[in-house]
């Protein structure tokens, strides 16, 4: 079940973009009207996405996006006064968030819910390769240091020491 989470200050906001919503695969949608509020409903069960409206962002709201920027599993939409757009774009340039002016159409509001929820996707899937490839890292580390140890104490060149480690493994 896709579940989002509409942080918006106001009712008429909240099902403005919840309409928007409807028309995607979000199941649940759930509403917040601010950030302590947000943090106690994500911890209570998770969502897939979270939205952020805010016609002048504050800081506890720009530190919220990044936290849960960093999470793989929840995509963002942080939308903001074109007047600050730009702003708070600088203010989250290294996260996947997805920073949107307004006015906006209903199109274009579902349009980029697409891309940052495949955006999301994308981004978890490097978070899982990258590990990988910190993993293999890891044990190239330890047969180049079993290699040294071959080397050193039996007195085999680099070549008998990887023969020697390929025939153990």
């Amino acid at each position: 079940m896709k579940r989002a989470l509409i942080i918006a200050a106001s009712d008429e906001l909240y099902r403005a973009i919840s309409e928007v919503l409807e028309k995607s695969e979000f199941e649940e949608i759930l509403c917040a009207r601010g950030i302590s509020q947000a943090e106690d409903m994500i911890s209570a069960a998770p969502v897939d996405l979270v939205f952020i409206y805010s016609s002048c962002p504050e800081d506890a709201e720009t530190a919220f996006a990044k936290k849960i920027s960093a999470r793989p599993d929840m995509a963002l939409v942080f939308m903001v006064r074109e007047a600050q757009r730009e702003e708070t774009e600088q203010a989250l340039l290294r996260t996947k968030a997805l920073v949107l002016g307004t006015p906006i159409s209903r199109q274009g509001l579902l349009q980029s819910i697409k891309i940052a929820r495949s955006l999301t996707g994308k981004f978890a899937e490097m978070q899982r390769e990258n590990e990988a490839l910190k993993q293999k890292i890891e044990e190239l580390k330890v047969v180049d240091r079993a290699k040294c140890c071959l080397i050193s104490f039996l007195r085999m060149d680099e070549a008998q020491a990887h023969r020697y480690i390929q025939k153990r493994a």
